[in-house]
């Protein structure tokens, strides 16, 4: 089965510069289409829960008004008790420390929360995914999977990367082919190579002239026939 890549992801963080280094490497392992950086929190929010299981027996009867102490900690309060692991509740009655909350980042939408947007991060680094699904991102999908198909077969052959090789894959299915060939950019910046998006059965008995077949196999991709074919050139 193959998953179809997400819409985007945003990194907020401080120490953008890795980011930006690695950002194919962090799209390819995050299967995104876009990778956006920025240092701007603003539109993060932190919230906390108390950790019932630590605080409860040490808390007893003042447990309900740590809650609501907790529940109405600022923003900025909740930023200064993740880097000191340290904040006083109830006049100082209590201190608690790291295990004793459990953090929570969401974007900060007013009454317009998105269900399909996810945060995670701690103080430093904070990624957004988005997860909304749409008839791109599903022709992404299957256009990601050819690709997959094609480097299989690759490495099933022991082809290297300087054997000069043609390599071809094509659909007798009209609606499949034509999704192949508008994806051709996708297709073949997931391969780091060239492929012909086209049958190259010629004249000579089918096999194009002057072209050795290294392969040629039949498979199914989104439940659509798809015929693979390489050639040495």
């Amino acid at each position: 089965m193959f998953g179809a890549p997400r819409k985007q992801c945003l990194v907020r963080q401080q120490a953008l510069y890795l980011v930006r280094v690695f950002r194919f490497g962090f799209q390819e392992e995050l299967n995104v289409l876009d990778l956006n950086v920025s240092s701007d929190m603003s539109g993060i929010q932190l919230s906390a829960t108390p950790n019932f299981k630590t605080l409860g027996a040490r808390l007893g009867k003042d447990m309900r008004a740590v809650q609501e102490a907790v529940k109405n900690l600022s923003h900025a309060e909740l930023v200064a008790f993740e880097k000191t692991a340290r904040l006083e509740v109830l006049g100082g009655k209590y201190v608690l420390g790291a295990d004793d909350l459990a953090l929570r980042r969401t974007l900060n939408t007013g009454d317009k929360a998105d269900p399909n947007l996810v945060v995670e991060g701690d103080n430093s680094v904070v990624v957004l995914m988005d997860f909304t699904l749409d008839d791109s991102l599903q022709r992404k999908a299957l256009a990601r999977e050819v690709a997959n198909r094609v480097q299989k077969l690759r490495k099933q052959h022991n082809l290297s990367q300087t054997d000069d090789v043609k390599m071809h894959a094509f659909s007798e299915d009209s609606e499949f082919q034509a999704m192949l060939q508008e994806e051709s950019a996708y297709i073949c910046a997931c391969l780091r190579r060239g492929l012909h998006l086209e049958n190259p059965l010629g004249e000579a008995n089918g096999v194009e002239k002057s072209h050795q077949t290294v392969c040629r196999e039949v498979l199914e991709v989104g439940g659509k026939p798809l015929t693979i074919h390489f050639l040495r050139q």
